[in-house]
């Protein structure tokens, strides 16, 4: 489709417009100036979780000093897996709802879930690839990307209510 908009340095074409008129409707919310201002207020960046990454790279590194010593398989293991749950609780958290999973949003949702699952497919299969998997921060990179992505999806969000704002 033919570019629309360009509001807040996010390209917005026909088709995104038209998803987002359509995902009101189904919703049964009106695409007026009150739907739009409400929808605006209902955004939630993400912020940076210093946390949950910090979590994800000590999990990374349990796992490598795993791979290299025998003994620190005994010790890493019981870690990583209170480090898992954590990183699964916050994941799932991300991809079950919150602010998005209001009906007019479901289209950020949609597109949000897709990329999440295809990457924590690939980074599981990686993962069991022997030694290799060991070596490679994939936990660290999955949060890294997980907050990109929330991040880019608000944004596209804010420009695409921008472009249909009367």
């Amino acid at each position: 489709g033919r570019l629309r908009s360009m509001a807040n340095g996010v390209e917005i074409q026909e088709e995104d417009i038209q998803e987002l008129v359509e995902s009101f409707e189904e919703a049964g919310e009106p695409l007026d100036a009150e739907g739009i201002q409400e929808a605006k207020e209902d955004l939630q960046h993400p912020p940076f979780t210093i946390k949950i990454f910090l979590v994800a790279f000590a999990y990374d590194a349990l796992q490598i000093i795993g791979a290299l010593l025998v003994v620190g398989v005994l010790i890493t293991i019981p870690v990583q897996i209170v480090f898992w749950l954590i990183l699964f609780y916050w994941t799932w958290s991300r991809i079950s709802g919150g602010w998005w999973k209001k009906p007019a949003m479901k289209i950020l949702w949609k597109k949000y879930i897709q990329k999440v699952w295809v990457r924590l497919t690939v980074a599981m299969g990686i993962e069991f690839l022997p030694f290799i998997g060991a070596f490679i921060p994939l936990n660290t990179i999955f949060i890294l990307m997980a907050w990109r992505n929330e991040s880019d999806i608000v944004k596209r969000f804010e420009a695409m209510l921008a472009a249909v704002e009367p």
